[in-house]
């Protein structure tokens, strides 16, 4: 692998990561509001 192909690669890995981790956020926040939502409808 070249140089060139390495940064590539690195900078392929790196949105990865980001991707990932914007996924990883939405799935929290999805998992937070229905637990806030069944915690609401307990206290109902």
């Amino acid at each position: 692998m070249g140089a060139g192909q390495a940064v590539a690669h690195r900078r392929g890995d790196e949105r990865a990561i980001f991707t990932a981790s914007a996924h990883a956020q939405r799935a929290a926040d999805y998992l937070h509001g229905l637990q806030s939502a069944q915690i609401a409808g307990a206290a109902a």
